[in-house]
């Protein structure tokens, strides 16, 4: 699908569902058909975040504060798993 809101929709489905696997692959999909953007990277990471695997989770937040390093929110969550390593 081209439109976006699709995929918004099935992830909120999937993470509702604890369906870990096809929320990543959706927003694989997501980065593949629309192209890497600072809040889809940050969606990621908390995504991977509240999946405890905090090396992704960090990788994505990092890909997010590098394109746009107003996310603040994306600092955070590196700093989190900074301390936690």
């Amino acid at each position: 699908s081209t439109d976006p809101k699709a995929y918004v929709g099935a992830i909120s489905a999937y993470t509702e569902l604890g369906e870990h696997e096809k929320t990543e692959k959706t927003y694989l999909t997501i980065i593949k058909t629309f192209g890497a953007h600072p809040k889809t990277f940050l969606n990621f990471a908390k995504f991977y975040l509240s999946w405890n695997k905090k090396d992704k989770a960090y990788d994505y937040a990092l890909r997010a504060f590098q394109a746009d390093n107003n996310l603040a929110e994306a600092k955070s969550i590196m700093d989190k798993i900074d301390k936690r390593i």
